[in-house]
């Protein structure tokens, strides 16, 4: 007895200390907003204190956030902050009036927050949204539909590395599997839910689970392994000041003792929640109490009560399940999604348009720059032709003078040539005569041969003049051929280059050899061996083709 009063000593005191922590948090925040020196540091410090009521004081924070809502609704234009606090009060009053059983202004809520936050691409927020539908449909008995949304939201949140997140979702994805008696399923989520909560160490979030498992063993009619837990996270969520999990506790526990048929404690925990539920104006866990107690009355034979705690369960239950309802709340989602879908396909069209527009852009401008380049490179081509034109003018008069130059060469030396036979057959005869003269002449002639043959040697002088000129002809018209054709046939011997030289002044043979005081034969040996060397076709002359070099 002792011990048990000393528990109790110890459990008031902490809960004692708890609410006095609890009531400076709250006294503080309040101090904030009556502090505030603008309307935006106000609704900053509204949504701070709304969140922190929302599971002590219900009315109180759905007051909080109507005023922030109703504010930033006000404020013209968009701005990030502004947005932000709005999305998140437009959530958080989903949540109240979830609480409240208003599911249709609920679902509104989180429709509008889902919104704003897909608009801001804030998707850690996007899957908590989704979270709450899920558990809309859920409380309207739409399992399936509230799975998919669990399942939508664990992926976003996986996304986003939001371990809470997606740890709340398989929780809440468990409650759903329980209720389509899928008991392997729902274990597994909240088996999961119960090991991401325990690496955040979030103890509160922890007992959320273990009631959930707690509820599971007692569908199962395993009551003594449920009712500890239930009574234990009790104690826990009084302490802390949590209405809506505190409501639920004594629901559950009800529950229990009426499967066990202690009907008499059923319905003092059945009453607890209704009390809580009524105060905080939770619709749906009144529907709920009273169902309960109806319940808990038949089974004792008070039919009565019975009857009176069904037909308040009608008017709360008609007030929150009918099919008006639901297809309200299938219409609002549905328009949702239309709504979506139309400024999807909006954005699709504006797209196209610009992509057209930019494609149209393009093409006139590769037009424009094609049509400009294209001029560009004609004026250039035809810029280019033009000098080529007057270049190879140029080119054909130049060798129109050089080949003329050449035959005037040619003419000239084939003068001096002759002149040079001539020299030769003079001095030939000359060296003939003189011996002639030489056995007949007298000394009386002498003098005059002496005579004679001093004018014939200075007309042979002029000759030799004439001759000496004939190297430097060849010289002039075959400037720069020299070179060429080592460069081009070096195998050719510097004799072989001579000959070349002279045929291509188109010289006969019998000049070249008169020129280079050689035999026909040597020149007709020296043509073929340079033919041979210069791998001319058969069928061209050999001096054409030299000239073409």
């Amino acid at each position: 007895m002792r011990y048990l009063l000393s528990c109790i000593l110890t459990l008031f005191f902490l809960t004692s200390i708890s609410s006095q922590e609890v009531d400076t948090i709250l006294v503080n925040l309040k101090e904030k907003v009556k502090e505030s020196q603008s309307e935006i540091e106000r609704a900053i410090a509204l949504t701070k204190l709304g969140e922190h009521q929302i599971e002590t004081d219900l009315p109180r924070a759905e007051q909080s956030f109507l005023e922030v809502k109703n504010f930033l609704e006000s404020c013209k234009g968009h701005d990030h902050t502004r947005d932000t606090y709005l999305a998140n009060a437009y959530n958080k009053l989903g949540v109240i009036n979830r609480r409240k059983a208003n599911y249709i202004q609920a679902l509104n809520y989180y429709l509008d927050s889902k919104k704003m936050y897909e608009e801001m691409d804030d998707y850690d927020k996007v899957g908590d949204v989704i979270h709450n539908i899920g558990i809309i449909f859920r409380y309207q008995e739409d399992y399936k539909r509230s799975i998919s949304n669990f399942k939508k939201a664990i992926r976003i949140n996986e996304q986003t590395k939001d371990t809470f997140g997606v740890a709340a979702a398989y929780n809440m994805m468990g409650v759903s599997y329980r209720r389509l008696n899928k008991i392997d399923s729902a274990m597994i989520c909240y088996q999961k839910a119960k090991d991401l909560f325990k690496k955040l160490k979030r103890e509160e979030d922890i007992r959320g689970v273990d009631n959930n498992l707690a509820t599971l063993y007692s569908s199962q009619g395993d009551h003594q392994k449920s009712l500890p837990i239930k009574l234990d996270n009790l104690n826990y969520y009084k302490s802390i000041g949590n209405k809506m999990s505190t409501c639920v506790g004594y629901f559950n526990i009800s529950r229990d003792y009426s499967s066990l048929q202690d009907y008499d404690t059923s319905l003092k925990y059945a009453d607890s929640s209704l009390t809580i539920a009524l105060q905080e104006g939770f619709k749906e866990r009144i529907s709920k109490a009273f169902l309960r107690k109806s319940y808990v009355y038949r089974k004792k034979e008070d039919y009565k009560n019975a009857y009176d705690n069904y037909r308040s369960y009608k008017r709360y239950s008609d007030s929150i399940f009918n099919i008006e309802s639901v297809k309200r709340i299938q219409e609002l989602e549905l328009m949702y999604e239309f709504e979506k879908e139309r400024k999807e396909l909006e954005v699709i069209s504006d797209k196209q348009k610009s992509e057209v527009q930019l494609y149209v852009f393009l093409f006139v401008l590769t037009l424009i720059v094609g049509t400009t380049v294209g001029y560009l490179l004609y004026r250039n081509y035809t810029a280019r032709a033009r000098i080529v034109r007057e270049k190879l003018e140029k080119e054909k008069l130049k060798k129109e003078l050089l080949r003329e130059k050449v035959k005037v060469s040619e003419s000239e030396l084939k003068s001096l040539v002759a002149d040079n036979s001539m020299r030769l057959k003079f001095i030939i005869e000359l060296s003939d005569k003189i011996k002639e003269d030489k056995k007949q002449a007298d000394s009386k002639d002498i003098q005059q041969y002496t005579q004679s043959l001093i004018l014939q040697l200075q007309q042979q002088i002029a000759t030799e003049s004439k001759l000496s000129s004939i190297q430097d002809r060849i010289e002039e018209v075959n400037r720069g051929f020299d070179s060429k054709i080592v460069k081009l046939y070096p195998s050719l011997t510097k004799t072989e280059r001579e000959v070349c030289a002279l045929l291509r002044l188109n010289l006969s043979i019998k000049e070249i050899a008169s020129i280079r005081n050689a035999t026909t034969d040597s020149v007709k040996a020296s043509r073929y061996r340079i033919r041979k060397k210069l791998q001319v076709p058969s069928g061209e002359e050999l001096e054409h083709f030299i000239q073409s070099l």
